[in-house]
């Protein structure tokens, strides 16, 4: 007989009670037990007080984040990823869309841009590693 099938819990002491065996028992204690343990009691649980000096960007900076992605950054990022880097919920490698890219930039800077001005996210793209498009701050 193998070992995972002796690997069974028969009875089992529920709290300051007796010993149980009752399978639909034992797996409501168990749901209880977690759903407790899980949830945290507003009067016992421990407060924290963060301060956190958030970081300011300068004027220069707010404009580089505020400024069109270009199809040329689109290209050079596509470009200096490593050719057989992790692929994407696509399946394929970074290689792949650096052979393919010619006419690709002005929609992919497009999506960018239209996210940079309030739009959605695809939900295609939310499971994707993006890799950001680095911006000129001295233009």
């Amino acid at each position: 007989m193998a070992r995972w099938q002796k690997n069974t819990i028969h009875p089992l002491k529920v709290g300051d009670e007796d010993w149980r065996e009752d399978p639909k028992l034992l797996r409501q204690h168990a749901v209880d037990f977690f759903t407790n343990l899980l949830q945290t009691d507003s009067l016992t649980a421990p407060y924290y007080a963060v301060r956190v000096n958030f970081l300011k960007f300068s004027d220069n900076e707010l404009r580089c984040l505020s400024s069109i992605v270009t199809e040329e950054e689109v290209h050079t990022v596509v470009m200096d990823m490593h050719p057989l880097k992790a692929s994407g919920i696509d399946g394929l490698p970074a290689m792949f869309f650096q052979k393919k890219l010619a006419g690709s930039e002005e929609k992919c800077s497009g999506t960018v841009q239209g996210v940079m001005e309030g739009g959605n996210l695809e939900e295609w793209i939310k499971k994707t590693i993006l890799v950001p498009i680095p911006k000129d701050i001295g233009s």
